[in-house]
C-alpha cells in the first residue's frame, strides 16, 4: 500500500491475530502459566511466639515423664505418655474436637487468672480402672459415665496427675492447683468464651493393651505468669530469633487494648457466709470482717490484686494512696508500650 493507511479487512486481520496469539499464550493446558492462590484465615494473630511454644513444649515433657514414672509405678504395667502436641486454638474449636462423652475435670491454679480443664478420653479412665482391679484392659471397655464408686477408685490417679501438674508448673510460677466440677460433656464446660484464645495439650497415653487421649487446655490469661517468667529466664535469646513481623503485630493488639475501659474496685475486706447467715441478713447488720484496721486494701483490676492501698479522701472524694504492687514483675511488651 503506497500511503501506507489500513483499510478496514486488514485493522480487522491484525485484531484477530493479536487475538489468537493472546489466546495461545494463555490457553491451552494452562501450562504456561500458573496463579499460585494461597489460603487466608481471618483469625486473630498468635499470641505465644515460638519461643514461647517451645518452652511449653518442652515444659509439659517433662510433665509427661514425670507421669508415666508415676503411673507405671503404681499401676505395675508398662506406662507411655507422649506429647502429641502444644497449640493456640479457638475453644470452641478445642470443644468441638473433644469427644461427647468423655471425662472433663475443671481446675484453678491460684494466683494464676481463669480456669482450665483436663480432658481424658474414657479408654483412658476405664483403662486406668481396669488395671487398678487387676485386669490388663485387654477386654470390651465399657463407654458411660463413672459411678461414684468407680470415682473414688480413680481418685488417687486424679490427686497424683494435678500434682505432678502443681508441681511442674510450680517450676516457673509458684501455683496452687484447686480441683472444681467435673463434666461429661464438652458442651457445659464453660471456661472461656467461644472465641476466645486457649493454649492446648494433647498427651497420647498407653496403658498397657489400652490407648487414649488427654488433653490439657489453659486459658491464654492463665498462662501469662508462665510465658512471663520464661521469657525472664531466656528473654535475650527471644528477643533475637522472634519474627519482627509477629512482634510488630503483638505490640498493634497491646497498643489497641490501652483503650480499653478497665473496672478497677478497691476492696477493704471479704468474709465468708454460709448460705443460712446470708439470708438472714437485714439492713442494719453490722459484717464483721477478718481484715485488721490497719491492713491495706487490695485494689484490682478484672479480679485480679494489683496493688496494696492505703483509703483516705481528697477533699470531699474518697481515694487510696497505693502503697506497693501485690507482685513485681511487669510485662515486658506493657513496658516496652509504657516506657
Amino acid at each position: 500500500m503506497s500511503n501506507n493507511i489500513l483499510d478496514q479487512a486488514e485493522i480487522d486481520a491484525l485484531l484477530n491475530a493479536a487475538q489468537a496469539e493472546e489466546d495461545s499464550d494463555g490457553g491451552g493446558d494452562g501450562s504456561q502459566q500458573t496463579v499460585s492462590i494461597k489460603p487466608y484465615a481471618f483469625q486473630p494473630p498468635d499470641l505465644i511466639s515460638r519461643t514461647q511454644f517451645r518452652g511449653l513444649s518442652a515444659l509439659h515433657e517433662e510433665f509427661a515423664r514425670e507421669m508415666q514414672a508415676s503411673l507405671s509405678l503404681l499401676l505395675r504395667t508398662r506406662v507411655e505418655l507422649r506429647l502429641l502436641s502444644v497449640d493456640q486454638q479457638r475453644f470452641v474449636d478445642l470443644a468441638t474436637s473433644l469427644a461427647e462423652l468423655t471425662n472433663i475435670h475443671m481446675f484453678d491454679a491460684k494466683p494464676l487468672t481463669g480456669t482450665g480443664l483436663v480432658d481424658f478420653s474414657m479408654p483412658v479412665i476405664f483403662g486406668v480402672l481396669d488395671h487398678q482391679l487387676g485386669g490388663d484392659g485387654s477386654g470390651e471397655l465399657p463407654n458411660r459415665n463413672l459411678t461414684a464408686v468407680e470415682m473414688a477408685i480413680i481418685e488417687p490417679i486424679l490427686h497424683m496427675f494435678f500434682r505432678t501438674l502443681q508441681d511442674t508448673l510450680g517450676k516457673e510460677v509458684p501455683v496452687e492447683i484447686q480441683r472444681g466440677r467435673i463434666e461429661s460433656n464438652a458442651e457445659y464446660a464453660h471456661i472461656a468464651a467461644p472465641e476466645a484464645p486457649v493454649v492446648a495439650v494433647c498427651l497420647d497415653v498407653e496403658i498397657g493393651a489400652v490407648s487414649g487421649l488427654v488433653h490439657i487446655c489453659y486459658p491464654a490469661a492463665m498462662l501469662a505468669d508462665v510465658l512471663w517468667e520464661q521469657r525472664g529466664n531466656d528473654g535475650e535469646q527471644e528477643a533475637s530469633g522472634e519474627d519482627p513481623e509477629h512482634a510488630e503485630n503483638r505490640k498493634l493488639i497491646l497498643s489497641a487494648m490501652m483503650d480499653i475501659p478497665i473496672e478497677v474496685p478497691v476492696v477493704l475486706g471479704e468474709a465468708q457466709l454460709s448460705a443460712a447467715d446470708w439470708l438472714g441478713v437485714e439492713v442494719g447488720d453490722v459484717l464483721v470482717l477478718p481484715q485488721r484496721v490497719h491492713e491495706p486494701a487490695l485494689v484490682k483490676a478484672e479480679g485480679q490484686a494489683l496493688f496494696h492501698a492505703r483509703p483516705g479522701r481528697i477533699g470531699n472524694t474518697r481515694a487510696v494512696r497505693l502503697l506497693s504492687p501485690v507482685r513485681e514483675e511487669r510485662p515486658a511488651e506493657i513496658t516496652d508500650l509504657i516506657y
